[in-house]
């Protein structure tokens, strides 16, 4: 009976650590696909700030261009 108790308790434990396992590792996925949104967001951000900052360039380097009479033909 002892033999069969000791296994018993062999196995609880054992049934323990493959919980304790598998809650670590549905945690560990959360978490990896939590990151994973979050750098998903952060690269959207930086396209985004990518595109604000050329529009931004565009719009300075059109108005430092020296403006000529013959743009503007209303002039005459």
């Amino acid at each position: 009976m002892k033999t069969i108790g000791f296994k018993l308790e062999l196995l609880e434990k054992k049934i323990c650590e493959i919980k304790e396992k598998k809650a670590k590792e549905k945690a560990g996925k959360i978490k990896i696909q939590n990151t994973e949104e979050k750098l998903k967001d952060l690269k959207q951000k930086c396209l985004d700030l990518e595109a604000q900052l050329e529009t931004e360039k565009a719009e300075v380097l059109a108005a430092s261009a020296p403006l000529l009479l013959s743009d503007d033909e209303d002039v005459f």
